[in-house]
This record gives structure tokens, C-alpha cells and sequence, in this order.
């Protein structure tokens, strides 16, 4: 029920703070508000970020072409929302200093790393985790994932592939 609440809250948030443009400039913001949290799943090699308009603005972002867009950009107060949820979930109870690993290991298949206020903490799990931090942090990746989709992103994307980009389907047509 509680989760339904979030993400019922969350997603009116997210659609009125998309709705209301661009904010002022991310240098004159609160830095506690500079907020940038990152899931991995290094066995899919899958990485998907979320910031707050205080680390990065919008419009300067999504104004340059990139070659992937899995950065977006939320509002500072969702981001607050979502980093208090993932305390509750258990992101404090696991989570290390530093930066999440930049490649997985036998051991080590997902991460969630939280950088916020200038400091950077991480969780990773994988096959030697607990089931209860598994079943945790399967819950803060749940809570993620639905802001992250959510979030509308207006990436322009490098494409030397053009229309090949999309594979052909069995009858042969794209």
C-alpha cells in the first residue's frame, strides 16, 4: 500500500515538474540538491542514471547530441522523494563509500550508487549476496526503475546505423 502511495505521489510530481520547464541555474542551487543516482546491471551491461535539475540542466543536456540516453533528468524534489524511499528500502543498511565497481565480477552482478552533496555511496549484490539484501535491493531497483520510466528524456542520440538500427523482423521487413 505504502509503495502504491510513493508511486502514485511520484508520478504526479513527475508529471507537473516535466510540465513546468526548465529551472534556474544548477550553480546556484543547494548542493545537498546536486543529486545523481545510477543503477547497473553489469551481467546485461545496462547502466541507467537519474539526476536532479541541480547537477544537471536540462536544456544545456538534452540540447547536445550523445551517443546513448540513459541519463535523465528529474526534479530536485523527486529525487528527494526517491533517495528517501531508497533509505527506507535499505540503501543505508548496505550501502559502502565510494563509487560502484565500473565492471561486474562473478561475485558481483548489480549496483546502485547514490552520489549526493558531494559524497558518493554504493550497493552492490550478486550470486554470494543474502536473499534478504537480494529481496532489498530488488525493492529499491523497483522504486528506481518506476521514477526512471516516468521521467521523459529528450535525448537526440547518435545513430551511424540509420534505419538498421531497428532489426528486421522474420519476414524480412524492418
Amino acid at each position: 500500500m505504502l509503495r502504491r502511495s510513493f508511486a502514485l505521489v511520484a508520478s504526479l510530481i513527475c508529471c507537473a515538474c516535466s510540465a513546468s520547464g526548465p529551472r534556474s541555474d544548477p550553480s546556484s542551487r543547494n548542493a545537498d540538491d546536486r543529486t545523481r543516482i545510477a543503477l547497473r546491471n553489469y551481467d546485461a551491461d545496462q547502466r541507467f542514471e537519474l539526476v536532479s535539475e541541480s547537477h544537471t540542466n536540462r536544456v544545456e543536456y538534452y540540447s547536445q547530441v550523445r551517443s546513448d540516453a540513459s541519463r535523465k533528468i528529474q526534479s530536485d524534489e523527486v529525487m528527494r522523494a526517491l533517495i528517501e524511499e531508497l533509505q527506507k528500502q535499505g540503501f543505508a543498511d548496505f550501502a559502502q563509500p565510494g563509487r560502484a565497481p565500473s565492471q561486474g565480477t562473478e561475485i558481483v552482478s548489480q549496483s546502485l550508487e547514490i552520489e549526493r552533496g558531494g559524497e558518493t555511496e554504493h550497493w552492490v549484490v550478486g550470486k554470494g549476496s543474502a536473499a534478504e539484501e537480494r529481496e532489498r535491493f530488488r525493492d529499491c531497483m523497483l522504486e528506481f526503475v518506476q521514477i526512471y520510466n516516468l521521467t521523459a528524456s529528450y535525448q537526440a542520440l547518435e545513430n551511424p546505423d540509420g534505419s538498421q538500427i531497428f532489426p528486421k523482423n522474420r519476414s524480412g521487413r524492418t
